[in-house]
C-alpha cells in the first residue's frame, strides 16, 4: 500500500513538493512503526529520524536532504534544490520500505 501511495503522490502535479514531500514521510514512519515498533521509531523526528532511515537503509540518503525535508514538514515550505528530486526522493522512499516492510 504505502509503495502505491508513494508512486501516485511522485505524479501528482496539484499538490505543493513540501506537500508531497510531508505525505511520503508519513508512509515512510507508518512503514518504520509496523516493522520496527512503536518504542524504536515514534519519538524519532527530525534528524534522528532521518539518520534511521540512512542507518536502516546503510546508505547515507536521506540526511542529505535534511534541510529540504524538515522545511518541507514543519514549516511546509520548499526551496528549490539542484540536488533535490522529488521523483528521486521517491525512488529512494520506496527503495527502504521494499527492504523494511
Amino acid at each position: 500500500m504505502a509503495i502505491l501511495k508513494i508512486k501516485e503522490l511522485s505524479k501528482d502535479n496539484k499538490s505543493s513538493v513540501s506537500v508531497l514531500i510531508s505525505q511520503i514521510m508519513f508512509e515512510l514512519k507508518q512503514t518504520a512503526l509496523q516493522s520496527y515498533g512503536r518504542k524504536t521509531v515514534a519519538a524519532l523526528e527530525g534528524k534522528k529520524w532521518l539518520q534511521f532511515l540512512d542507518k536502516t537503509l546503510k546508505q547515507s540518503t536521506f540526511t542529505k536532504h535534511h534541510d529540504i525535508i524538515v522545511s518541507a514538514i514543519y514549516k511546509d515550505e520548499f526551496k528549490k534544490n539542484d540536488s533535490f528530486n522529488l521523483n528521486d526522493f521517491a525512488d529512494m522512499s520506496i527503495n527502504w520500505i521494499k527492504k523494511h516492510a
